[in-house]
């Protein structure tokens, strides 16, 4: 953690999303069988979050950014989707470009990144949908194929 805080960090601020918000409410008026969490209308937030770009990280620590670019980066957390771990891609060319602003987020709002939101660090995708900003990250990977 510590070698993360030592690359520079970028700030976004955005406004992410649970898929599942408001699966409650559907769930009332059609039920139907659907993994994840049954939230209630509170599954959005927005914040200033911290961190540096994955792809600095990349950089420092050796990665060759042309053999990588036309892969997936993959991301698994320590959290679970009802029994599996919650393991999650994107391309890397979005990963590569930093308009992108993808980051291994460490705080949020000044503070410390919340146990809830995915303390220690967590990957920060704006633009995509909560789940593909992986909490509690505990490894990352390319792949061929997207996950």
């Amino acid at each position: 953690m510590e070698d993360i805080k030592k690359i520079k960090p970028h700030e976004v601020m955005a406004c992410w999303y649970c898929a599942g918000n408001r699966r409650s409410e559907m769930t009332d008026l059609r039920p139907m069988d659907i993994r994840g969490v049954n939230f209630g209308p509170y599954g959005i937030s927005n914040g200033v979050l911290k961190g540096p770009l994955v792809r600095d990280v990349l950089l420092s620590i050796g990665v060759d950014l042309e053999s990588v670019k036309n892969l997936h980066f993959a991301t698994m957390g320590a959290d679970s989707d009802i029994h599996d771990p919650v393991e999650t891609s994107i391309p890397m060319s979005r990963v590569l470009d930093p308009k992108n602003e993808v980051i291994f987020a460490y705080s949020i709002n000044g503070v410390p990144l919340p146990e809830d939101h995915g303390f220690p660090v967590k990957m920060f995708i704006p633009g995509f949908v909560g789940i593909r900003s992986t909490k509690w990250l505990r490894r990352v990977t390319f792949l061929e194929k997207e996950t």
